[in-house]
């Protein structure tokens, strides 16, 4: 029997989302400009495996939004943009949601990555969402180890390390999304368990 991928071993989602999910924050120390360049390349060559893609064009009413923003946005996003990655035991198709804004000094970016089964009822994704922007990451050429899980990702499942990473989740999705709601939600999760 194959052994199991690592990054897939301890990062299965049970439909955080209501479906499978995974949301990371990447810090790179380069611009979010130089960033989006890199990634939107990797997507559109469709990465090592053919497994990746870039997704534009008109949507089914005729809109086509700029991948790069307007100063003034919430969040101070640069960029936001999608893609998709196929697995390649079943095909599924997976979206994959992009956002790059400046770091706090300044002087680097941090992408803010979504993966989101593509199957409506996926409760589990054996980790493949996770491995899915794991790869990405690897692919574009930068650090993998500077992933920090936001989000789904199996941070809320017992038994997987979840109770260490709780306080740090809450801290950065407080921070990012919704200031202070996900710290009463996690507070409420450790105390049931």
């Amino acid at each position: 029997k194959k052994a199991e991928d690592p990054d897939c071993k301890m990062r299965k989602d049970f439909g955080s989302c209501g479906n499978a999910c995974c949301a990371v924050d990447l810090p790179v120390a380069k611009s979010p400009k130089k960033v989006y360049e890199e990634m939107k390349t990797f997507l559109a060559s469709g990465g090592a495996d053919n497994s990746y893609g870039y997704v534009n064009g008109p949507d089914a009413s005729g809109n086509n939004p700029s991948d790069m923003l307007p100063d003034g946005v919430p969040y101070d996003n640069k960029y936001i943009f999608q893609g998709t990655h196929r697995t390649s035991k079943y095909g599924y198709v997976d979206v994959l949601n992009f956002a790059i804004r400046d770091d706090e000094e300044g002087t680097g970016s941090i992408v803010r990555m979504f993966s989101s089964s593509g199957v409506h009822g996926a409760l589990g994704d054996n980790g493949q969402n996770f491995k899915s922007l794991v790869v990405l990451t690897e692919g574009i050429g930068y650090d993998r180890k500077n992933i920090i899980p936001i989000y789904g990702c199996g941070n809320m499942a017992k038994g997987d390390g979840s109770e260490d990473l709780a306080e740090e989740v809450a801290e950065t999705v407080a921070e990012t999304l919704l200031e202070g709601v996900v710290e009463d939600i996690i507070d409420k999760y450790l105390e049931n368990k």
